[in-house]
């Protein structure tokens, strides 16, 4: 019995069978996707005796009626096509296709997965081309040759795209389930709701853009992240392909976001013949249309040489993009998402020049200069304290830099902890000086662990403790926080 009342099947899985010869391992690929298919999409639905799939599994396809494969299709709820070279060079599987495109009429009934990519210049047949469809393959690093993903060998991985591919099915048969329910006095019982989020009512609603394959389990994560952190997020479901109808959905949603947050990789992705831009890039011409804040990332490991397209690579490498860790970028998100609004203009600090002041003594010198040349390459003024010199020269720099720097970076790592602290009294007594304090005052409490704690506290200075290990992510989250 299915679970959409009406169909004899909840899922038909139209696959060349090709692809589901056994490995090397002795696994069928496609064999296996119906089975952990078949079971998310039971727990997931809370129906373990009501959700059927069908596959010729049996490879008979020589003794069998085409007319009684067809009929199947005519009869499923929804339809998912596993792409590769083999299944766009099969005339049964394009039959299949054209059957159930001309029976259900409804575009949301069609789903699509790709084992692997096609050739350059090959196309799926209309209108699965279009179709957003979820890789299940990447690209090995060394020799870029696209790898199937598979259960055994990326378990990780497989997990996210079955569960992903298994929710958003879910999501349709619930909604068919629903306009087939059966009157109001059966005794039918109902489909369990996912538990409600506690959304944060001041939180900012973040845009979380459409991404390329290589980075599907990045943007899960992202999205994941912000569910829990209570932040509302959308889109709310996939985008349908292809210009018109994907720009117009995206601009929607810009509509009701604050945010704008994508996630970059060495590859351009998909360019629909009418988007010669792609994806990637219409999504960013777009938020830049609306004027939300967009807040871009890739990974600081990618270098320049690695992207050879050249209308990417500027993307990649722009401006707005923040070549930092991952947790770091998602921590960033979270605290824009949630922040207070900005005051109102007559309480707003405008700093214009005004330099961020890095401050340490001789024995720090290393790492000032480190976190200096870090925030230089971010274009934003910055100085470093002058420990050399004539006693009286240095003492009237450093009380000029305490009155009017807009920033403070004070460093206590082999210092001496009395240092520190007359540092920070001799601030206490500059700040009446100043017009304003500065809008960012953080002591980076560096290594060695071991040291006396400064025991002084003063409202509206931060102490960051990374003596365990100043880590390239925490000067990429110190760095990004002082100078944005």
């Amino acid at each position: 019995m299915a679970f959409v009342p009406g169909f004899e099947n909840d899922v038909f899985i139209s696959y060349a069978h090709a692809d589901n010869e056994v490995d090397v391992f002795g696994d069928a690929w496609v064999d296996k996707l119906a089975k952990y298919l078949g079971i998310a999409l039971k727990q997931r639905l809370g129906r373990a005796d009501e959700v059927r799939i069908f596959f010729d599994s049996k490879r008979l396809r020589a003794n069998h009626h085409l007319e009684e494969i067809l009929d199947n299709v005519r009869g499923s709820a929804v339809f998912l096509a596993i792409g590769s070279p083999s299944y766009i060079n099969r005339q049964w599987t394009r039959d299949e296709l054209s059957t159930f495109v001309e029976t259900a009429g409804e575009p949301r009934r069609l789903f699509a997965i790709e084992r692997l990519p096609l050739d350059s210049g090959d196309r799926y047949p209309d209108p699965l081309d279009d179709y957003y469809r979820i890789n299940f393959w990447q690209r090995d690093p060394a020799d870029d040759i696209p790898l199937t993903v598979t259960q055994r060998l990326n378990s990780d991985l497989y997990y996210v795209l079955l569960q992903k591919l298994a929710e958003q099915i879910r999501s349709q048969l619930v909604a068919m389930h629903k306009q087939s329910a059966r009157p109001a006095a059966a005794p039918a019982a109902s489909v369990p709701a996912s538990p409600a989020v506690d959304k944060d009512p001041d939180a900012k609603t973040v845009l979380v853009a459409q991404v390329t394959e290589d980075l599907e389990a990045e943007r899960e994560q992202m999205v994941s992240y912000l569910d829990q952190c209570g932040i509302p997020n959308l889109p709310t479901d996939f985008y349908p392909q292809g210009s018109a109808n994907f720009q117009a959905a995206v601009a929607e949603d810009l509509g009701r976001s604050a945010l704008f947050v994508q996630l970059l990789g060495t590859t351009a992705g998909r360019r629909p013949r009418d988007m010669p831009e792609g994806y990637l890039a219409a999504q960013y011409r777009l938020a830049e249309e609306a004027g939300v804040k967009i807040l871009q990332w890739r990974s600081p490991d990618i270098a320049d040489d690695a992207v050879s397209d050249e209308n990417h690579r500027t993307l990649l490498f722009g401006e707005k993009v923040a070549a930092i860790g991952f947790e770091s970028f998602k921590a960033n998100v979270r605290k824009l998402a949630t922040e207070p609004p900005p005051a109102p203009p007559e309480a707003e600090e405008d700093f214009g020049d005004a330099p961020i002041f890095i401050n340490a003594d001789l024995s720090d010198q290393p790492v000032a200069e480190t976190l200096f040349e870090k925030i230089r390459g971010q274009d934003v003024p910055v100085m470093l304290s002058q420990p050399h010199g004539d006693a009286k020269d240095v003492r009237q720099d450093l009380e000029r830099s305490w009155r009017e720097c807009g920033a403070v970076l004070l460093i206590y790592g082999a210092a001496k902890s009395f240092w520190v602290r007359n540092q920070i009294m001799l601030y206490n007594k500059l700040k009446r000086q100043r017009e304003k304090p500065p809008r960012v005052f953080k002591i980076l409490n560096c290594p060695p662990a071991e040291k006396p704690s400064l025991g002084i506290a003063l409202p509206g200075v931060d102490e960051i403790d990374c003596r365990a290990g100043l880590s390239p992510e925490v000067v990429d989250s110190v760095v990004l926080e002082l100078a944005s």
